[in-house]
């Protein structure tokens, strides 16, 4: 490196500077300083061997001195050689010169900023103090030197200052980054490749000091464009003046937010400067709306690409990461472009701007927009947009709502999604409702703003020029939300809007209403009857309380008298009970459309009323049962997004517990006829079996319950021991009839010893050693907890049906030794399986100690078919060591004369290994049976 700079640097510099200028000996000089400093800066921090070599260029202290001498680094090129230089490139220089010189700027800057940051660790302040001082100077000098090359220069130094912009802005001072800002949002605007490629990369994101000045100079931008133009429309006007543009003056005014945004970067107070700006944009924001401006400032002439490329640059920030400031300031701005976009001709630009703004709401974080404008002006302009735009189309977000409600969490997760599967106009009509749902939202939660939800709810129903059909669906969305906020406010809203809908629903004719009508109008009924359901068990909870007491009860309470209107009043309890039975007839209509989005909103009706079946009795039409049973209990009929199991046992379980002797009889058998049937829904039929089994079911229903399940276990044995286990089988269905004969058999109810013993004739008959091992050891731990629930819960079947448990018992295990042969190659994962199943019936084999003194004549031939199965075949070892246990467990319980008997019996081959085992048995396991 010595020789490099004194030998090679240092003399071509001096002939360089004594000859005429040339671009090429000039860029290549100073590449080559760039290199060697690059190179000497990283030895000196890493090399201690090199740092303490004698001849070596050292590094002297920064001092006062322009911005293109770098003498500090090459002490032995003096600082008017710089000087020269740097003339001769400003003057006479290339773009490849130029860029020489600025990578050396840029190099210098980062050392001094290096330097700073270990003086700021410095533990002497006092010392360091002078030094700072001189670094200060020096990137300050260094700053504006990068910020004047960038004016003069332009993209030639832009696409090299984006490279190392990262480390550079924590030490730019303010009116660089002004600079900076300012370029960076001209040169997106442009087109130009190196600033579009830094914001598109990690680095813009985390450019959190620029982010403030980039949004108020792109708010400058977009005001000089509405400016321009709005000249350019009056001057051909004759001489009428252009009315005034409130979104032209939120956007003047949000141009120079910038300090204010730095100022007030963390505070959370809102009696401060930037929050009088924010009310006066917002105030902005409303006249826009009232005064209809969107059509007198349209920027028809000004360049699309131009003012996309920045609404893109907005889509560019960390918008989930930005601090709640700015975040509103993103919100003022891009709510008044979108209402000025609104135009027919502007779609593109306007969808554009929707989907930025659920990009920038989608987020956790906090909304103050309706703090500082009216909130129902813009929710009735986005009501009327929609309708415009859509008329009575069906929002993607509909079928949401009742699961939302389902869970009674109390929030909508309003999460946007990007759909790539849906087309253009469905992406864009899902965004639009995504805003329109999450802003619905936000305004019943907003205290501040309360009041304003009546308004909007007044608004819907006050019979504007919209058509009802259009007003319906957000009629739906603001019902849910005030159904899960319970203030006043939303309570009188929620009121409201329910018996608007809900006069609708008497008048409408079911014959000839459309799909979307359809669906709105079934989740309003279904958000009312869940709103409904919880004060209605109330009260019926207290007149069964009061029932008990005394004639002479306390008065009711009036907020309970309120709430129970439709139970006190007998009209407007039949009331009730006819719109329901529209809403039942109408949701048979959608189950028979053969329309899946439809059968998902009927579906959630039926649900909810299902669920809330209880307290709804005195409104429900007599063909609910039937009509819950028929829709909820088919196959595939589970809306989107929930589980199957989830969904049978929420939405059947209610249908069972209030059923009559007479509907539930009929119930079953429909059941009994879907099992007969078989088929391709057998496994879904069995499901259902398996909910009736663990429903409750008392009296009359309790008896039918019991003779169902008798009749039932004998085919449920006949599909098990029927089914075949080689070709290409259905093993679920297998599975599934295994787990239902576990329900029955851990089920309270009881059955004759010979039923019981029934249940085992799978446990001795299926050909498990066929099955593929996933299915082997599903099926296997069934059929061993069958067997293991006879033997925990039903002692009686043991005593009387002995033949019938051991042989069950010999089956499993000999099925387990075949699955487990080494010559099927396993993998560790499996072999790991299979010991956990050998765990199992090993664990059934213990708990036949209760029953040794009825075991000890017969178990020998269980223990028999054990051991001529181990020596057929070899078994991996782990499962053997297991498989060896429970001979040991079967000789515990094994007489000895009947022992002597075996080994006489017995093949050869097969003595020999029983005689080993029972030789270890005696030796390790007899004394110590735990430790086998």
């Amino acid at each position: 490196m010595t020789q490099i700079a004194i030998s090679g640097i240092k003399p071509l510099v001096t002939v360089m500077l004594t000859q005429p200028h040339n671009n090429n000996v000039c860029t290549s000089f100073l590449v080559m300083c760039h290199t060697w400093g690059e190179l000497h800066t990283s030895l000196l921090t890493t090399d201690v061997g090199y740092r303490d070599w004698p001849a070596l260029p050292k590094v002297v202290p920064f001092n006062p001195s322009p911005p293109t001498d770098i003498s500090h680094l090459f002490p032995f090129i003096p600082s008017d050689a710089w000087a020269q230089i740097s003339a001769r490139v400003a003057n006479f220089g290339n773009n490849a010169a130029k860029l020489a010189l600025v990578q050396l700027v840029i190099q210098k800057f980062s050392q001094a900023s290096l330097e700073q940051h270990k003086g700021a660790l410095s533990q002497d302040a006092a010392t360091e103090h002078t030094g700072q001082v001189v670094i200060q100077t020096t990137m300050d000098i260094a700053g504006k030197y990068l910020t004047n090359t960038l004016d003069y220069w332009g993209s030639n130094v832009s696409c090299l200052l984006t490279v190392h912009l990262t480390y550079l802005l924590p030490f730019l001072h303010t009116t660089h980054l002004a600079v900076i800002s300012r370029h960076l949002v001209n040169g997106v605007k442009e087109g130009d490749k190196s600033w579009s490629e830094y914001i598109n990369s990690r680095h813009f994101e985390e450019a959190s000091q620029l982010h403030p000045l980039v949004f108020s100079d792109i708010c400058a931008v977009l005001a000089t464009m509405f400016g321009s133009n709005k000249r350019k429309l009056s001057e051909c006007e004759d001489g009428a003046p252009a009315s005034k543009s409130y979104s032209l003056k939120l956007l003047k005014k949000m141009s120079k937010a910038a300090p204010l945004l730095v100022e007030f970067d963390s505070v959370k107070e809102e009696e401060n400067a930037l929050w009088k700006l924010y009310e006066e944009c917002g105030d902005c924001l409303r006249k826009l709306i009232e005064k209809e401006q969107s059509q007198s400032c349209s920027v028809q002439r000004c360049s699309m690409t131009e003012f996309k490329a920045l609404i893109q640059l907005i889509k560019k920030f960390p918008l989930h990461h930005l601090n709640k400031n700015l975040k509103t300031g993103v919100h003022l701005v891009l709510f008044s472009l979108m209402i000025q976009e609104s135009s027919q001709a502007r779609e593109e630009l306007f969808f554009d701007i929707v989907s930025t703004l659920n990009q920038a709401l989608g987020y956790l974080g906090t909304f103050r927009l309706f703090a500082i404008t009216k909130a129902s002006s813009i929710m009735q302009w986005l009501i009327e947009k929609r309708a415009s735009l859509y008329g009575s189309m069906l929002s993607q977000h509909m079928a949401n709502l009742p699961h939302a409600l389902l869970k009674a969490n109390g929030t909508y997760a309003a999460k946007f999604m990007d759909r790539q599967y849906l087309s253009p106009d469905l992406q864009n009509r899902y965004n639009f409702d995504h805003l329109l749902v999450y802003l619905t939202f936000k305004l019943t939660w907003t205290t501040k703003v309360a009041d304003q939800v009546k308004e909007l709810a007044e608004y819907i129903t006050s019979g504007s020029s919209i058509a009802t059909e259009s007003l319906l669906q957000p009629a739906v969305f603001l019902l849910a939300a005030c159904h899960l906020k319970g203030n006043a406010c939303c309570k009188w809203a929620k009121q409201h809007l329910s018996t608007w809908i809900l006069r609708y629903l008497k008048k409408m004719d079911l014959d000839t209403t459309c799909s979307a009508t359809a669906a709105t109008v079934l989740t309003a009924h279904t958000i009312i009857v869940q709103a409904l359901a919880p004060s209605l068990t109330a009260v019926k909870a207290k007149e069964e309380a009061k029932s008990s007491e005394d004639n002479t009860g306390e008065a009711k309470d009036e907020e309970t008298k309120e709430d129970a209107v439709p139970m006190e009043d007998s009209g407007k309890k039949l009331k009730w009970k006819k719109l329901l039975g529209r809403s039942v007839q109408l949701s048979e209509l959608c189950l028979s459309s053969g329309n899946k989005e439809l059968e998902e909103y009927a579906l959630a009706f039926l649900l909810t009323v299902s669920k809330h079946s209880g307290v709804l009795n005195a409104y429900l039409p007599p063909q609910l049962l039937t009509t819950a049973w028929s829709a909820l209990s088919l196959p595939d009929r589970c809306p989107s997004g929930i589980d199957t199991d989830v969904y049978t046992k929420v939405s059947l379980e209610p249908v069972l517990l209030t059923a009559s002797p007479e509907d539930y009889e009929k119930l079953l058998e429909d059941l009994v006829i879907r099992t007969h049937r078989g088929g391709a829904q057998l496994g879904h039929t069995l499901q259902l079996w398996r909910l009736v089994i663990n429903s409750m079911a008392t009296g009359a229903n309790g008896f039918l319950k019991r003779t169902a399940l008798e009749h039932l276990i004998p085919i449920l044995v006949h599909l098990a021991t029927s089914q075949p286990t080689s070709g290409l089988p259905d093993y679920s269905v297998l599975h599934g009839v295994l787990l239902t004969l576990q329900e029955i058999i851990q089920t309270t109810i009881s059955f004759e010893d010979q039923t019981k013993a029934h249940l085992l004739m799978p446990c001795t008959a299926i050909q498990l050693h066929k099955l593929p091992h996933h299915n082997f050891c599903q099926i296997f731990n069934t059929a061993v907890n069958i067997v293991n629930s006879v033997v925990v819960s039903h002692s009686s079947v043991v005593v009387e049906r002995t033949p019938t448990v051991l042989a069950a018992i010999a089956h499993l295990t000999t099925a387990l030794i075949t699955q487990a042969s080494q010559e099927h190659k396993l993998e560790d994962q499996q072999i790991k399986e299979l010991v956990g199943c050998s765990s199992n019936i090993e664990r059934l084999v213990k708990q036949l100690d209760a029953f040794k003194v009825k075991l000890n004549k017969v178990v020998h031939f269980t223990m028999a078919t054990i051991v001529i199965a181990l020596q057929r075949t070899t078994v991996y070892p782990a499962v053997k060591m297991v498989i060896e246990s429970i001979v040991y467990r079967l000789l515990d319980l094994c007489d000895s004369y009947c022992l002597q008997h075996l080994l006489v019996a017995l093949p050869p081959a097969t003595t020999t290994l029983l005689k080993h085992l029972h030789d270890n048995y005696s030796t390790f396991h007899r004394y110590n049976p735990g430790k086998a």
